[in-house]
């Protein structure tokens, strides 16, 4: 497995631990259709270096703080098709939204098994709660398409663990690939990846706004 860790961002260098040691890296931005922002952030330009100009079409687990741009990294990866699977309605509902902003609202499908809000019509990219992807799979759904992101994905060590182990039985019994997951981050990200069968790690502690604790 191909390891990739994000060490310290200076202006606009990022210092990176790779499997062949530490080295450091000027960001660049280069264009890229159908994605938002004008910069990528320091993950989202070490996913662009190291995962989709060095290992597009393999498993990859990014693991990175709320608020690191990892909503951006899967633009980056779905590239205007693909499904999109969180573990809430709320989130499924927000992300739609953004990705209706990026892609147009033509372009995106909703489904959360709330038929007031679900577009049930077959989009270039669904969003989609577990329970919808898990139940897609079983029945063979043609809305279900590669490449998917599986969002929240550190859930599988909760009780959305079962539905999460039934997306993968499914999608490793199709040959659905490949395949993002995204992380808050946890303690040991390899045994993670590992478990979900990533050949790609991406992991960072970096976040664009740091928190501030504040006392009273």
């Amino acid at each position: 497995m191909k390891t990739v860790k994000i060490l310290e961002v200076r202006d606009d260098e990022v210092l990176v631990e790779m499997d062949s040691g530490v080295g450091k890296f000027k960001m660049e931005n280069p264009r890229l259709e159908g994605f938002p922002f004008e910069r990528l952030n320091p993950l989202q330009f070490v996913f662009y270096r190291f995962y989709l100009l060095e290992d597009a079409g393999k498993n990859v687990l990014v693991v990175a703080p709320t608020s690191s741009g990892k909503t951006g990294v899967a633009m980056l990866f779905i590239g205007g098709r693909g499904t999109y699977a969180v573990p809430t309605r709320a989130l499924a509902n927000e992300i739609y939204q953004t990705f209706v902003r990026v892609f147009g609202k033509d372009k995106v499908g909703l489904r959360t098994g709330d038929v007031f809000e679900e577009i049930l019509e077959d989009r270039d990219i669904t969003v989609c709660t577990y329970e919808s992807l898990a139940n897609g799979l079983r029945t063979n759904k043609s809305w279900v398409k590669a490449p998917l992101v599986i969002d929240e994905i550190h859930h599988i060590y909760k009780e959305r663990g079962v539905v999460i182990e039934e997306i993968f039985g499914h999608l490793n019994y199709r040959n659905l690939f490949p395949i993002l997951s995204l992380s808050a981050t946890v303690p040991k990200p390899e045994d993670l990846a590992n478990l979900l069968g990533a050949e790609v790690l991406i992991e960072s502690n970096y976040r664009p706004v740091p928190v501030e604790e504040k006392t009273h």
